[in-house]
């Protein structure tokens, strides 16, 4: 009986670790690869931008007085503000372009701030790392689940090539599979037509290679 039981726990558990691959297959096979790319090539922007935002902030810090004729001064409140404001999207999202683009706007500008001040950015600072780690958390995901969906993850240049994201949460739009259209009458002769069906085979068929692989792999 004790046996039996430990076998049967077994299974189930097996079943369960099926359940959550298949879950993931089918979760990779359902988002557009080409969106993920453009997620990819604004989280490469952005992890370029934030890491030059961060050194400009240590320089600050370092620095005694940031004094130059070909960037625009700022005050040191500003460069705070935009700073917290940077973080918190990148906590929400980040592969906004967004964030590109307050990052630039601290990397760009220099000022003169108190000790007060740099204690603050200094702050700031250790926070940037965080942050540059969650944006490589969200790249790691990204790729794999392209490596799910595709057997492969996106080079460099399928990156610089992809178009870039034109919503600020830079989320991939879902793959959605077609239906048959409803029976439609012709008045004249009272037939009943059925709208040709648009199908999406090639997700379809992915969607059920990846599912049955996945099986095979475990039960052979």
């Amino acid at each position: 009986m004790a046996a039996a039981v430990t076998l049967c726990k077994a299974a189930f558990s097996n079943c369960r670790r099926f359940e959550d691959e298949v879950a993931g297959a089918i979760h990779a096979c359902s988002v557009s690869t080409d969106g993920l790319k453009s997620k990819l090539k604004s989280l490469a922007a952005n992890t370029d931008a934030v890491t030059k935002a961060k050194d400009k902030i240590n320089a600050i810090i370092n620095s005694r007085q940031m004094v130059s004729r070909q960037a625009p001064a700022a005050s040191c409140a500003e460069i705070i503000s935009i700073s917290a404001e940077l973080l918190v999207l990148i906590g929400q999202a980040p592969a906004s372009p967004r964030v590109a683009l307050l990052a630039v706007s601290i990397s760009t500008t220099t000022a003169s701030c108190s000790a007060a001040e740099k204690a603050s950015l200094k702050e700031s600072a250790a926070s940037f790392e965080t942050a540059l780690a969650a944006i490589a958390s969200e790249v790691a995901a990204a790729q794999a689940t392209l490596l799910q969906a595709t057997g492969s993850t996106a080079s460099a240049a399928d990156i610089v090539a992809a178009p870039s994201c034109a919503t600020d949460t830079c989320a991939p739009p879902s793959v959605v599979e077609t239906t048959v259209a409803p029976a439609t009458t012709t008045p004249a002769t009272t037939m009943t037509t059925r709208a040709p069906t648009a199908t999406n085979a090639p997700t379809g068929r992915r969607r059920r290679q990846v599912v049955e692989d996945i099986l095979k792999s475990k039960l052979l």
